[in-house]
């Protein structure tokens, strides 16, 4: 299992999207159009419809927010993105179960295909301890995928996963955006979850 480099305080997790030619207020932004999508679903539509809003609606508004001459849109191995050529950048937006949360690992909504595993395949190419100092280096041609994650509640995170068996199983960086309320997070080390006491996933907490 990787280890996972959490960014949890707001001023870093601004810096380091920055960094990645983004920002906090579009991603947000993304992130509230699928919550709102989500939202419109009727009891008489399919019974995945409320999942299905969100994602078209959630990619519709991410490409919105960041294509641009530096960001294009991505279909590669049919995984709906936007990428960044020079800086070998992917991001896809995803339905999770939880996002945010320091204590459990998103889960994707719907199971994962084999293009996404694919794709993901190249970020076990880059070392997690390396990311602070990192921009995704060009020579091999090889992109970093991350996946903008939006819980039910609206809570979101961007982050780096590692995708087999239709899930992610492990990350390499999650960088908190927000809680359902809207705020940044800051997240008190002392939150009791008495669900979660046994699952102690390997951290690594930038200094």
């Amino acid at each position: 299992m990787h280890p996972t480099l959490l960014r949890l305080d707001p001023s870093e997790c601004i810096s380091r999207i920055e960094q990645m030619d983004l920002n906090t207020e579009g991603l947000l932004r993304a992130a509230d159009a699928a919550v709102s999508a989500a939202s419109d679903a009727s009891p008489f539509d399919p019974s995945n419809a409320s999942g299905t809003f969100a994602y078209i609606f959630g990619t519709r508004a991410m490409r919105e927010e960041f294509v641009s001459s530096r960001w294009t849109v991505d279909r590669q191995e049919a995984v709906e993105a936007i990428r960044n050529e020079s800086l070998k950048i992917r991001v896809v937006f995803q339905n999770v179960d939880v996002a945010c949360n320091e204590k459990l690992q998103p889960k994707p909504r719907s199971k994962k295909g084999a293009g996404s595993e694919r794709t993901c395949s190249e970020n076990m190419l880059f070392d997690a301890e390396a990311i602070p100092h990192y921009t995704p280096a060009p020579t091999k041609g090889d992109y970093a995928t991350y996946y903008l994650m939006v819980d039910e509640s609206g809570a979101c995170e961007l982050s780096c996963p590692i995708v087999m068996n239709g899930t992610f199983t492990s990350f390499l960086e999650r960088i908190f955006l927000t809680d359902s309320s809207g705020i940044p997070v800051t997240l008190s080390q002392d939150e009791d979850n008495d669900a979660v006491e046994s699952f102690d996933p390997p951290v690594v907490r930038k200094k």
